[in-house]
């Protein structure tokens, strides 16, 4: 029993490092914030606080726009699982290529191609945490 937990942490000890060695950073500083919700106060304040803290840590004001952008400006997108159907195809299946969400549940995709991340919470109150739990981290 302890031989298997010793090689499990090794495991993925040499997974975190493997990982980490492919990481491709992100360049948000010149990101949107895009929505597709159709109801648009549901992640009003989560998009609220998104731009207090960027700008407040870094003096970056990040415009909100209504729509994924089709050109290759980077952007951040929030997201209800509820309106994965007004994803574009590419990021619907990505999201769709992950476990589903329960309660409380989020996913986070991180998109080299596009300079994108997008979090996708099961409703508005799961993207508020997830935004909080990333805020709190800056610190």
């Amino acid at each position: 029993m302890k031989l298997l937990t010793i090689s499990t942490c090794l495991a993925l000890f040499l997974l975190s490092i493997l990982s980490s060695a492919y990481a491709v950073p992100i360049d948000l500083s010149r990101a949107r914030i895009a929505t597709v919700v159709t109801d648009k106060k549901a992640l009003r304040r989560t998009v609220e606080i998104l731009q207090q803290e960027v700008k407040k840590r870094s003096g970056i004001q990040l415009p909100v726009v209504g729509k994924f952008p089709a050109d290759e400006q980077s952007f951040i997108g929030l997201v209800l699982e509820q309106n994965i159907a007004q994803l574009p195809i590419s990021f619907r299946t990505l999201i769709q290529a992950m476990p589903e969400s329960k309660n409380e549940g989020f996913k986070l995709v991180s998109i080299e191609k596009s300079n994108a991340v997008l979090i996708v919470g099961h409703d508005a109150r799961d993207c508020f945490m997830v935004l909080g739990g990333c805020c709190a981290s800056w610190i």
